[in-house]
């Protein structure tokens, strides 16, 4: 049998190297792999999972691009240290197929952003407020500058999930964030001053309730900056 039909589909239809990176990813999640560890040799490999080298390599390659694993030349396959992005990644694709309309994107996001609010209020750091504040004040200084706005407006809200220290919730709103930004960019064009206004209004509102540590009053001043964001947005839908 050749590598190419080695690395393919088993009888039952499912690729073997699929069901090798499974088992990989079931060995990390029950720590009998840790991140930093390397993993053992491509042979080694091949008699423990009974398949051939090409399927594991090919195994490999798909969990590098997944970011569990990464191939450091000259040295071996290590298990990475989960950081957040590679599951954000994946539900960046997820998201990208599956949903086709704003409202959609709405609801997961209302559903998140609010706790993520509270959670900031009780958690964030003071150099974490310090990026809050200066994100406000670039969208103020560059309110002008529709990159520059939208940016910073984006990352008001990837800074506020990141102070809420709870990776899913980081790894769940940050490709949420990322389909937003067209959302973003077309209403600062075609309704400038109502989507400059509202932003900094309620960026600072909810920047202030964060500043106070009072979670409920930031559950609520997001609740209803989202609520004013959903309908000016849906406008550009």
């Amino acid at each position: 049998m050749s590598d190419q039909d080695a690395a393919g589909a088993s009888p039952q239809g499912v690729h073997l190297f699929d069901r090798v990176a499974d088992q990989v990813v079931a060995a990390v999640g029950d720590d009998d792999l840790k991140p930093g560890d390397r993993l053992p040799s491509e042979r080694a490999m091949a008699q423990r999972f009974q398949v051939s080298r090409a399927v594991i390599r090919e195994a490999i390659r798909t969990l590098c691009e997944r970011g569990l694993l990464e191939a450091r030349p000259k040295s071996g396959v290590y298990v990475k240290e989960q950081d957040g992005k590679g599951a954000s990644a994946q539900i960046g694709m997820l998201l990208k197929r599956h949903i086709h309309a704003f409202g959609e994107l709405g609801e997961v996001r209302f559903t998140l952003e609010v706790d993520i609010a509270g959670l900031a209020a009780e958690r964030a750091t003071p150099e974490e407020i310090a990026t809050l504040e200066e994100t406000i004040v670039n969208m103020e200084t560059h309110s002008d500058d529709g990159e520059i706005f939208t940016e910073n407006d984006f990352l008001f809200h990837i800074t506020m999930a990141k102070a809420a220290h709870n990776l899913l919730y980081l790894a769940l709103i940050e490709p949420i964030q990322d389909l937003l930004m067209s959302y973003r960019v077309h209403s600062y064009h075609h309704q400038r001053e109502l989507t400059i206004a509202a932003a900094l209004h309620h960026h600072r509102r909810i920047l202030d309730t964060i500043k106070a540590r009072n979670p409920e009053a930031a559950r609520q001043a997001m609740r209803e900056h989202l609520s004013e964001a959903q309908g000016v947005l849906a406008q550009t839908e």
